[in-house]
């Protein structure tokens, strides 16, 4: 049997409540050469009964006993293909019917670029339609440098580059998919398609806000190796849940953008509070930027209203990102 041409590595843990779009989404792609590698670090909630029950051979599960994280299961995955490109996927979320095809013509055209990505419809825990991102067309590692231009259940890629670049780093407890991007980004060409491709589910603050702060600390990190190469004493602070000393290593500059991001974040999320705490720190850092006291003020009103406002910024950026892609 000859291998796919394309392998898709879906992590999976307790996600019973999703799987079952995800996987109909994948498996009536109108691409149909690939495989499905499915790395379950030890769920209990049925979700390998749901996968066991699809009888197609272009599934194959990896069980693991014992939970190692995303990290180490994304690596397993991509050992585990035998595609000329691997394809993401989150087992919360789902794709168009037409992505893989066209990720695939878009790389089988495009033989300098080796990471693509696409747009995405934001979708609440009930799959019911928020808001939509997009998605820089052609960014370079400057554009990478304070954002992420990537959503990383969208992304597919080349074999050769990631594994030349020793794959995912497993010493990255979150932010793994960002480090991979920068490091790509900066040896090789990378690319989205500004379309919404791919359904991407965002879960209530109890769920992503617990880990805010590490994903942020982590950012910095990534940003600083492909600056300066790995900071060892940094990591060192990150990895011992010393935030406290790891914020103290940062520079001024580094320091301001966590506040500000989770400041943004805490907002969006309603957490008006720890927003006004993170946007004063902000201020202080650098009292000259103008956005920092309208932040601030937002904080004094109520979650609705910061909701309203966070969703007029959301359309704005995507409005610029538009202009940046017409342009280029």
């Amino acid at each position: 049997m000859s291998s796919p041409s394309l392998s898709v590595v879906m992590p999976t843990y307790d996600a019973a409540d999703y799987i079952e779009r995800s996987l109909e989404s994948i498996l009536h792609q109108s691409f149909d050469d690939f495989e499905l590698i499915i790395v379950d670090d030890g769920s209990t909630d049925g979700t390998i009964d749901l996968i066991e029950k699809r009888d197609d051979e272009r599934i194959r599960l990896v069980e693991r006993e014992n939970e190692s994280g995303i990290t180490s299961a994304l690596n397993r995955g991509i050992n585990e293909s035998h595609g000329k490109y691997i394809a993401r996927h989150d087992a919360d979320d789902w794709s168009a019917p037409e992505r893989f095809d066209r990720q695939v013509t878009y790389l089988d055209t495009h033989s300098d670029v080796a990471l693509l990505g696409t747009g995405a419809h934001l979708v609440d825990e009930d799959g019911k339609r928020i808001a939509k991102r997009r998605v820089l067309e052609d960014p370079e590692v400057g554009d990478l440098i304070n954002h992420n231009e990537f959503i990383h259940g969208s992304v597919m890629m080349r074999r050769d580059p990631p594994t030349d670049l020793g794959g995912y780093d497993e010493r990255f407890m979150t932010a793994e998919d960002y480090d991979l991007w920068l490091r790509l980004a900066d040896q090789y060409s990378v690319a989205n398609i500004d379309e919404p491709l791919y359904y991407f589910r965002q879960h209530d603050e109890s769920i992503y806000g617990s880990n805010l702060k590490m994903l942020k600390l982590y950012h910095v990190l990534a940003t600083r190796r492909v600056k300066d190469g790995f900071d060892k004493e940094l990591y060192a602070a990150i990895t011992t849940d010393d935030p406290k000393r790891a914020i103290e290593m940062f520079t001024t500059e580094e320091r301001t953008w966590f506040h500000t991001e989770l400041a943004r974040e805490s907002i969006r999320y309603g957490n008006l509070s720890s927003g006004r705490e993170h946007v004063r720190e902000a201020i202080r850092l650098n009292p000259t930027d103008l956005t920092l006291p309208a932040m601030l003020l937002l904080t004094y009103t109520t979650p609705k209203i910061a909701s309203v406002v966070v969703d007029t910024y959301r359309k704005v950026i995507n409005a610029k990102i538009s202009v940046a892609n017409r342009s280029g």
